[in-house]
């Protein structure tokens, strides 16, 4: 069996993947329009519902969204684009 200072690293390893992942993601929000970002965080990290996002930015349901498909694809291109670098 594997021992204990192998166990570390990978553990080790695993967070530091994750964190750079985390990174990437943040950066790739950062790049998109105000409106896309302000969406997608409310939706993905605040876990808020169409009709919740609409009313705390003052836009229709349909311009919500809208603003979460065309986010979600530009963030889709830059992550793309940077495993690309």
């Amino acid at each position: 069996h594997r021992s204990p200072l192998v166990d570390v690293q990978a553990g080790i390893d695993d967070e530091i993947a994750i964190r750079d992942d985390q990174r990437r993601m943040l950066d790739a929000l950062r790049d998109l329009p105000a409106r896309q970002r302000a969406c997608l965080v409310l939706r993905y990290y605040d876990e808020c519902g169409v009709e919740e996002i609409a009313s705390t930015l003052g836009i229709s349901r349909n311009s919500v969204k809208t603003h979460l498909q065309r986010g979600l694809a530009a963030l889709e291109h830059r992550l793309a684009t940077r495993d690309e670098e």
